[in-house]
This record gives C-alpha cells, sequence and structure tokens, in this order.
C-alpha cells in the first residue's frame, strides 16, 4: 500500500514596485500578490492589506526606504520585501559677470550645479563640468543655458547677456558771428584745426 502524504503549503508572496529609484517627493505603487495567506500586512504604517493589490506611496526624502510584506497561515510565515530609493533632482544657477557687454570685449558665464551627473552648456551643446565659468565674447544679444541631469531626472538653468556696438564720435559745433557783412555766422567744427575767416 501506499500512504498519501499532504505537504502544508506555506504561504507565497511577491511584492513589487513600479520604481525603486525616485525623486524625492514622487510617488510610486507598491503591488503585491499572494498564496495560501491567511493574513496578510505590509510595514512601514501600512498594516494589513488584502491577498493582492497596490497602492501608491510616497517614501522619505534622500532616503532608502525597505517595504516587508508579511503572508501566514497555520503552517507558517512567508515575507517578500522590496526597496526604493529616493534622490533630489538636480538644480543649477547660472550668472554673467556683466549682463550688457560692449562688441569686441569679454565676460565671464559662471554656473554651479547640485546633484548632477551630467551637463551641457549651451549654446554650443557640450558637456560641461557641475560647476565651472567660460569667457564669452558675444557679437550680438545671446542666451545661455545649462541642461544637468541625474538618475532620477533633469532640470535647467539659464541667464541672457545683451550687447552694444561701439559709440560713433559726433562733433560738436560752435558758431561765431561777423559783423558788417552779408555772411552772418559760420559754423565751426570743434575738432577743426583750420581757420575760418569772413570779409
Amino acid at each position: 500500500m501506499f500512504a498519501i502524504v499532504e505537504v502544508p503549503n506555506l504561504p507565497v508572496c511577491s511584492l513589487i514596485s513600479t520604481g525603486t529609484l525616485i525623486a524625492n517627493g514622487s510617488t510610486t505603487s507598491l503591488q503585491w500578490s499572494t498564496l495560501y495567506a491567511d493574513t496578510i500586512s505590509i510595514d512601514q504604517g501600512i498594516g494589513s492589506v488584502g491577498s493582492s493589490g497596490s497602492l501608491i506611496i510616497s517614501p522619505g526624502a534622500s532616503s532608502i526606504t525597505n517595504y516587508i510584506l508579511s503572508a501566514s497561515n497555520i503552517n507558517g510565515m512567508t515575507n517578500c520585501n522590496v526597496s526604493i530609493e529616493t534622490k533630489p533632482l538636480p538644480t543649477c544657477t547660472m550668472n554673467s559677470s556683466n549682463s550688457n557687454v560692449r562688441i569686441g570685449t569679454s565676460a565671464n558665464l559662471i554656473w554651479t550645479g547640485s546633484d548632477v551627473n551630467t551637463a551641457i552648456l549651451a549654446p554650443w551643446d557640450t558637456p560641461a563640468p557641475i560647476t565651472g565659468s567660460r569667457l564669452i565674447s558675444p557679437t550680438a544679444d545671446t542666451p545661455y543655458s545649462l541642461a544637468v541631469s541625474n538618475s532620477v531626472g533633469t532640470g535647467s538653468c539659464n541667464t541672457f547677456v545683451s550687447t552694444y556696438a561701439n559709440s560713433i564720435p559726433v562733433a560738436n559745433s560752435d558758431t561765431i558771428s561777423i559783423t558788417g557783412s552779408s555772411l552772418n555766422s559760420i559754423d565751426v567744427l570743434i575738432n577743426d584745426t583750420d581757420s575760418d575767416s569772413g570779409d
């Protein structure tokens, strides 16, 4: 004769997240499913849940939070977990040492990034250090910008530099009067070195 031995079933569970690396202040979803479980709960203040489902969560800023689901029945308990990491979005600031540049002269473009992995400087569209400076000599009004990114998102900052041309000197005039002649006046340029006379 053969004896039939029934093996008791331990609970089975699965716990995942739609995003395990997110920006500070963002939300993500926990999704779970279980088999053979009589009681199911998730820590981090969530508490008892159904045999399957999903939940929108917002983990703490700049942290790694581990969520543990515990499923149990009379035969024992099974745990499953998922970790979610939060990081700040990249930020930057940019300015120019002179926002109104005379054509033919230069200014210093200065920028600073925070929580940045990569930076692209425009209008050149070239990689740039996270914090740096560049000498500029614009020949026309020009917008400058820095596009920054990291593993959780992107950001940007910008500044605008206007330009002006060299002014052309204009000679002033003076007036002298001559009496006893039909010629009433002669305009003399201040920078004119020639003598003017009248009859």
